[in-house]
């Protein structure tokens, strides 16, 4: 799938991850820290085509996370989110 755009990154408090889907349903966004951990999880509604989720970071601590989002059609994309 294509990469999710995250805007602003870096980021200082949240990020807007925009991404697409490829069918209506649902999504799990995860953000995982250097080590490999979920530091944050959400699960949200989308429509096929364009989404966009806020990706709250103000419990964070400063560093470089991924974020993978998998679709209702199963695909799951990554990208690296830096929060200063």
């Amino acid at each position: 799938g294509q990469q999710p755009i995250l805007v602003p990154n870096p980021t200082n408090d949240e990020s807007i991850a925009i991404f697409q889907s490829g069918a209506d349903g649902f999504a799990t966004i995860e953000v995982m820290d250097a080590r490999g951990r979920t530091v944050g999880k959400w699960t949200t509604p989308v429509v096929a085509g364009t989404n966009r989720f806020s990706i709250a970071l103000n419990n964070m601590d400063a560093g470089s996370y991924l974020v993978r989002i998998t679709s209702g059609d199963a695909l799951s994309t990554q990208t690296r989110l830096v929060k200063f």
